[in-house]
């Protein structure tokens, strides 16, 4: 059984963390998903997201990062829509 630990997005000591997430599903799944530290900075300064809220992290028993959540909720008036996605990747064959 694999044990897990959930957690909210700490800021820059994530982003490595993040990108090689990514690219490693981005390896498999060929989705042209994958990001650089750089590009994952950019996105995370979007003022909407709150990041303490919006973003989370899960952690393997020896504090691999194998999977990310992502709220992204409109900030228009109208309609409140929103978008979730998640990355998960256990890096075991």
């Amino acid at each position: 059984m694999i044990s897990l630990t959930i957690r909210s997005y700490q800021g820059e000591t994530d982003l490595q963390a993040i990108s090689d997430l990514l690219n490693a599903c981005e390896a498999v799944d060929k989705l042209n998903q994958g990001a650089s530290v750089f590009e994952l900075r950019q996105a995370s300064d979007d003022p909407s997201l709150d990041k303490a809220r919006d973003i989370r992290l899960w952690e393997d028993a020896d504090g691999k990062l194998i999977g990310i959540g992502r709220l992204e909720i409109s900030t228009s008036d109208e309609v409140i829509d929103g978008f979730l996605s998640c990355r998960v990747h256990q890096g075991r064959p």
